[in-house]
């Protein structure tokens, strides 16, 4: 990150645009996910399924370390994780 700063903005305000349009178009965006997850998982993937589960996403590009510690205390409790990774330099602002 302290070598390559110019390149961190940049992906940081990709993301940003990109989650934006996410927010601006979501038919569009479904139908990248339905097509993404069927290939993906080598099944159809129904619209309905994927209206209905996008309804309960907070889409945003803002994020804070405690977010991330709860999701690998789940992914430990539930058996995905073994160890926990370090979380300390993964959020930062460029």
């Amino acid at each position: 990150m302290e070598k390559n700063r110019e390149l961190l903005k940049k992906f940081v305000l990709a993301h940003n645009e990109l989650t934006e349009w996410i927010k601006n178009h979501p038919e569009e965006a479904q139908k990248i996910v339905q097509a993404e997850l069927t290939e993906l998982m080598k099944s159809k993937i129904s619209s309905d399924l994927i209206a209905h589960a996008w309804n309960r996403i907070h889409l945003t590009s803002e994020i804070t370390k405690e977010p991330l510690e709860t999701f690998v205390s789940n992914a430990q409790k539930a058996g995905f994780l073994r160890g926990a990774p370090d979380l300390n330099r993964l959020v930062e602002k460029p």
